[in-house]
């Protein structure tokens, strides 16, 4: 007999355990709120522990073929630039757009049915997804992937710690008009502690696309306002000045934060992705774990005999894993945080934002940090 899936949420963690739940054979529908799936944000870095993940989704080659990689990260203190690294090839940039669409595109060569416009708002353990219109649908499987603020995780009555920190980002995407030439192929990365502290960087997605990630302390409500304060980013930064009065209205600012659940499943319903373990966009693998993550428990629970000790098991495998990534993120963000009252030094400033593009977890399986 055929098992069956229902996923809440067709972001990254969703449409990733659905390709390869239906790969193996299961009858997989994802049900998302909006009326169509889209991804919200500008760019990200995928490195190498995500991609063998990507394969087995069968999204990977039309990723590749969209993908960019940066030749060298530069990093700049006070306007004087401080390091100039190559990449060596490691570093895989995109659009999160264009790697949404290619895991969208995957799930449907593998027979997933994606229902826009269509609202999940509890689950239970027994495996039913409980809709906004009241319908109730019955499964073998329940995944909820439905983001940070999980209306199933709360329904299922499991405990969420959520911490809010210090920082935030402001992230833009933009065409690259005038920023076409060889140096800005490259990861340009740029502090200022003349005043109060801002850092912007600048990062390649493909040879028509870069995004913007803005940083502020949380507490100066001019530098984290949305439209940005042109006079402000562009006095500060001149170099970015003419790209930075493109910006307009674009953008969107968030609050870095971290979330935690006491457990991954009750029942045959399992949580996955922001909903289970987000975490801050410093190192920019919240999708890469994500997506790692959600084939591990379609994996897991592909053929299992017994999917609620398929799940305990799924997660006793993978929570070392995500929490060594949440644990370093949060590392990273704390050490060079623009809240902080004593600056780091200018070499451990450029180790840290090198951390961004760190050759060794660009192509490391993961981390238990």
């Amino acid at each position: 007999m055929t098992r069956t899936a229902l996923i809440a949420g067709a972001g990254y963690a969703g449409l990733a355990a659905a390709a390869v739940l239906a790969r193996a054979g299961w009858r997989v529908s994802v049900y998302e709120a909006d009326p169509e799936p889209r991804s919200v944000g500008a760019g990200l870095y995928v490195h190498g522990f995500v991609h063998d993940a990507l394969r087995k989704t069968g999204a990977y080659d039309d990723f590749m073929r969209g993908a960019f990689k940066p030749a060298a990260h530069c990093v700049y203190i006070d306007g004087a630039r401080q390091s100039n690294a190559s990449t060596e090839g490691n570093i895989v940039t995109t659009t999160r757009a264009l790697l949404h669409v290619a895991l969208i595109d995957a799930a449907r060569r593998a027979g997933v049915g994606i229902v826009g416009g269509s609202r999940a708002v509890a689950a239970d353990p027994s495996g039913m997804l409980v809709l906004a219109d009241g319908a109730r649908l019955q499964a073998d499987l329940v995944i909820a992937a439905d983001g940070v603020r999980s209306t199933i995780a709360k329904a299922l009555d499991i405990p969420i710690t959520r911490v809010a920190h210090q920082d935030g980002i402001t992230r833009i995407l933009l065409d690259r008009d005038g920023l076409r030439d060889d140096k800005w192929n490259s990861i340009h990365d740029y502090y200022d502690y003349r005043g109060r502290p801002l850092r912007v960087l600048y990062t390649p997605c493909g040879p028509d696309a870069f995004y913007f990630c803005l940083m502020a302390p949380i507490t100066d409500a001019e530098a984290t306002s949305v439209p940005i304060a042109g006079v402000l980013w562009t006095a500060r930064f001149p170099d970015l000045a003419p790209t930075l009065r493109r910006v307009g209205n674009a953008g969107r600012h968030d609050r870095y934060a971290t979330t935690t659940l006491s457990t991954w499943s009750k029942g045959r319903a399992a949580i996955v992705g922001d909903a289970a373990h987000a975490m801050p966009s410093s190192l920019g693998q919240g999708a890469g774990v994500s997506i790692v993550n959600a084939v591990a428990l379609a994996e897991a629970v592909a053929h299992a005999g017994d999917i609620d000790a398929a799940l305990g098991n799924w997660e006793a495998a993978m929570r070392p894993m995500v929490e060594g990534w949440q644990r370093r993120v949060e590392d990273v963000a704390s050490q060079r945080s623009l809240s902080r009252a004593v600056r780091p030094s200018e070499q451990r400033l450029v180790e840290l934002s090198s951390e961004d593009s760190d050759r060794k977890h660009a192509r490391q399986e993961g981390t238990t940090a």
